[in-house]
C-alpha cells in the first residue's frame, strides 16, 4: 500500500503540473522508511514552480524534469530539490528555463546526483557523502554557478560549463577524480581535494581563473586554459599541493597578461608550466624532497623558481623579447636526483637554456652540493644595453657554462664557494 500511495502522488504532481501555462505549481513527494521507492516530478511551460523529492531507505530513484517549452512565453522561475538518505539513490535534475536552482543531496553509498540545465543565471547544488558515489553536472548558459561537495571514497565527478560560469568544488575522501570543461570566457573553477590519489583536470578557453588546492598523497592536477585558435587574455592558474607525490601541469596558450603559480610541498613533486605570449608571469615554488620542475614559455615573460630541499631539478626555456628568469635552490641533504643526461648527480641541478631576445636577465642561486648550472643566452641587447647573467653556487662541486651571443652590454658574475 505505501509503495502504490507514492506512486500514486508522484502522478498527480505530474499531472497537476503538466498544465499548459500553469502558475505557482509545486509537487512535493515526501518517501519515509522504504526500499525501491520511485518518485517522478514534470512541470511544463511555469512560472514559480518548485518541486522536492525527499527519499529515505535504499534503491530509490527521484527524477524531476521542469521546463519552458522554445515557443512558450511563460516566466521562468524554478526550483527543485532532491534528497536522499540511503543507498544505491540516483537523483537527476533537469531544468530549462532561466533562474533556475536546483540541489540534490545524497547520503549513504554508490549514489549519483546529475543534474542539467540549459538556460541563463542557473544554481546547481550537489552534496554526497558516503563512498562511490558519481555527480555529472551540465550547464549550457552563461551566468551558471555550480557548488558540489562530496564526502567518500572512490567518487567521481565531471562537470561541463558551456558559457561564462561559476564552479566550485570540494571533496574529502579517497581516489578521487574531477573532470571540468569550461568552453567560453570569463569562466571561474575552484577545486579542493582532502584526500588520497585525487586528481583535478581543467580545460578553460580564455580569460578563466582556475584554482586548486590538493592535500594528501599521489595527487594530480592538469589545467588548460585557451587554445592555438582563441586568443586569451588574463588567464590564472593557481595550484597548491600539500603532500607526496603530486604532480602538476599547466598550459596556457593565449596571447598576453596570463599567470600561473605552482606550490608544492612535499615529498616526490613535479611542476610544468608552459606558456605562450607576451606580459606573461609564471612561478614554481617546491618545498620538500625529490622536487622536478619544468618552465617552457614562448613570449615576453618574467620566470620564477624557487626550490628547497633534495635533488630538486629546475628547467627553464624563454623564447621572447625582455624574458627575466630566477631560479633559487637550497639543498642541505647529500642524496640527489639528477637531470637527463647527468648521470647521477647529488644535489641541486639548474639547466636554463634558449632563452632568445633582447635584454634578457637570469639569475641562479645554490646552497648545497653538486650543482651544475648551464645558461645559454641569444638576443640582441636594447633598453640601455640588458642581457645579464648572475649565478652563485655554494657549496662543493658547482660548475657553470654560460654562452651570450650577440646584443650589446651583456655582463656575467659567476661566484662559487
Amino acid at each position: 500500500m505505501k509503495q502504490m500511495n507514492r506512486i500514486l502522488v508522484a502522478a498527480l504532481a505530474a499531472a497537476f503540473s503538466s498544465t499548459s501555462l500553469a502558475a505557482g505549481n509545486t509537487a512535493s513527494v515526501n518517501q519515509s522508511v522504504g526500499s525501491t521507492n520511485t518518485a517522478n516530478i514534470t512541470q511544463t511551460n511555469l512560472t514559480n514552480s518548485s518541486g522536492s523529492i525527499d527519499q529515505t531507505g535504499t534503491g530509490n530513484s527521484a527524477n524531476i524534469l521542469q521546463n519552458t517549452l522554445p515557443s512558450a512565453l511563460a516566466a521562468d522561475s524554478q526550483m527543485s530539490t532532491i534528497n536522499q538518505v540511503g543507498d544505491g539513490n540516483i537523483g537527476s535534475i533537469q531544468q530549462d528555463a532561466s533562474g533556475g536552482v536546483a540541489s540534490v543531496l545524497q547520503t549513504g553509498s554508490n549514489n549519483t546526483g546529475t543534474i542539467q540545465q540549459s538556460a541563463t543565471a542557473t544554481t546547481a547544488n550537489i552534496s554526497q557523502t558516503g563512498a562511490n558515489n558519481t555527480a555529472r553536472l551540465n550547464q549550457y548558459a552563461s551566468g551558471a554557478v555550480a557548488n558540489v561537495t562530496e564526502n567518500g571514497s572512490g567518487i567521481e565527478f565531471n562537470a561541463v560549463q558551456n558559457q561564462s560560469s561559476t564552479l566550485n568544488y570540494t571533496t574529502f575522501g579517497n581516489s578521487n577524480f574531477f573532470s571540468l570543461n569550461q568552453a567560453a570566457a570569463n569562466a571561474i573553477a575552484t577545486a579542493e581535494q582532502s584526500g588520497d590519489f585525487n586528481t583535478a583536470i581543467i580545460y578553460q578557453f580564455g580569460a578563466s581563473d582556475a584554482s586548486v588546492t590538493q592535500s594528501g598523497l599521489g595527487n594530480l592536477t592538469q589545467i588548460y586554459q585557451g587554445d592555438f585558435t582563441i586568443s586569451s587574455l588574463n588567464d590564472t592558474a593557481i595550484v597548491k599541493q600539500l603532500g607526496d607525490a603530486n604532480r602538476t601541469t599547466i598550459y596556457q596558450m593565449g596571447s598576453s597578461n596570463n599567470s600561473a603559480s605552482v606550490n608544492q610541498t612535499g615529498n616526490g613533486n613535479y611542476g610544468y608550466v608552459f606558456g605562450m605570449g607576451f606580459s606573461n608571469v609564471m612561478a614554481l615554488n617546491q618545498v620538500g624532497n625529490g622536487n622536478s620542475g619544468s618552465i617552457s614559455l614562448n613570449g615576453a615573460s618574467s620566470t620564477n623558481i624557487t626550490q628547497m630541499g633534495v635533488a630538486n631539478a629546475a628547467d627553464v626555456t624563454q623564447s621572447a623579447d625582455n624574458s627575466t628568469i630566477s631560479i633559487n635552490q637550497t639543498n642541505n641533504e647529500t642524496t640527489g636526483l639528477a637531470l637527463a643526461g647527468e648521470g647521477g648527480a647529488i644535489g641541486n641541478q639548474a639547466a636554463v637554456a634558449h632563452q632568445s631576445g633582447d635584454f634578457s636577465d637570469l639569475n641562479i642561486t645554490q646552497d648545497g652540493l653538486n650543482h651544475f648550472a648551464n645558461v645559454f643566452q641569444s638576443g640582441l641587447g636594447d633598453a640601455l644595453n640588458h642581457n645579464v647573467v648572475n649565478i652563485s653556487q655554494s657549496g662543493l662541486g658547482n660548475s657553470s657554462n654560460v654562452n651570450q651571443s650577440g646584443g650589446a652590454g651583456n655582463v656575467v658574475n659567476i661566484v662559487q664557494n
